[in-house]
């Protein structure tokens, strides 16, 4: 009996070791389970328990090294309340990338990236805690924002919490909830209290944008049930064409 229940434990500590090393190689808790065989069911909780001993392990008030935003982040956005200097005039089109990074243990850097849409859906997909070299941050910075040519720039962290925490905040009062992984990546974004400054949503509505994996019947449901049919502008694809 003993020796079955010290296979048992030898197995889950290999699996939680890959599950670790996935989660910091960027993966999805879907793409990890897809990848080691396993239901979601079984690796959430792993996650979670990784989560969870790397904050209890975590120095306290670790150093920020740097915040970074795509451009147009801006557009679509109030920005009464803001300071003048945050609003970039761009033209985006309410997706946007904040990357941040912090430092780790034995001289080594924490990096997550956020995927916001500003103008209603709030936290699409997450990306790390990674833990890298500092020397390395520079390569994952371009390889993340190569969507938009490369193109970024460095941002206070206190935007960088209004874009991705406040978007969240806004997200969840039309009835979405952030992405799997904004329990692992949001405490890099230290401390915010809400309200936002930033009005969300596309000129003061909310404005859905059919992505390649959003269920758009669900979304506009839910949009019908928190704000009104009529009160929202949307664009989806339907039959290979899209429609407003």
């Amino acid at each position: 009996m003993a020796s079955v229940r010290q296979n048992v434990l030898v197995d889950f500590a290999e699996l939680r070791a890959q599950v670790e090393s996935l989660r910091v190689a960027g993966r999805t808790p879907k793409q990890i389970a897809r990848a080691l065989g396993v239901t979601p069911a079984v690796v959430a909780p792993i996650i979670r328990e990784i989560a969870a001993d790397q904050i209890g392990t975590e120095p306290t008030g670790s150093a920020l090294i740097g915040c970074w935003i795509s451009p147009g982040w801006s557009a679509g956005l109030g920005l009464g309340g803001c300071p003048t200097t945050w609003s970039d005039g761009g033209s985006g089109d309410g997706l946007v990338l904040v990357a941040v990074a912090r430092e780790h243990r034995h001289g080594k850097v924490r990096v997550c990236g956020f995927l916001v849409d500003t103008f209603c859906l709030g936290l699409k997909n997450t990306i790390g805690p990674k833990i890298m070299e500092p020397a390395k941050v520079d390569a994952f910075l371009r390889d993340y924002f190569v969507g938009y040519g490369g193109n970024y720039g460095p941002t206070p962290v206190e935007l960088a919490q209004e874009i991705v925490l406040g978007a969240v905040e806004y997200a969840r009062k039309l009835g979405f909830e952030p992405d799997s992984g904004f329990a692992e990546t949001s405490s890099l974004l230290g401390d915010w209290t809400p309200p936002s400054r930033i009005e969300f949503g596309c000129n003061g509505r909310p404005y859905f944008q059919q992505g390649p994996y959003d269920n758009a019947t669900q979304i506009m449901r839910t949009l019908d049930k928190s704000v009104g049919r009529g009160k929202y502008e949307f664009t989806v694809v339907s039959a290979g064409r899209s429609e407003w």
